[in-house]
């Protein structure tokens, strides 16, 4: 398994490990450490780095979910807006 090109970021500032697990291959061989620049609950910034090689995250069309998915707009996360959003 290859694990590669992928963003990390961690909110609290501590250290993120790129290794992998036992069987899980040798982790990421490519990370990019950054922050993302996510607001509320389900926004990334437009210059967030995840758009740009190597991450290169697709934009989502027609927001989250399976196609004719619609996230619930009452009750607990995950629904959104959610009271942690």
């Amino acid at each position: 398994m290859s694990i590669t090109n992928n963003a990390y970021f961690n909110y609290v500032g501590t250290s993120v490990t790129y290794a992998g697990a036992a069987g899980a291959g040798p982790g990421d061989t490519n990370p990019t450490y950054g922050n993302p620049q996510l607001s509320g609950c389900y926004a990334v910034g437009s210059g967030s780095l995840v758009f740009s090689a190597p991450v290169s995250f697709p934009t989502i069309v027609g927001g989250w979910g399976p196609p004719g998915f619609v996230l619930p707009s009452t009750g607990t996360a995950p629904s959104y807006p959610s009271p942690t959003c």
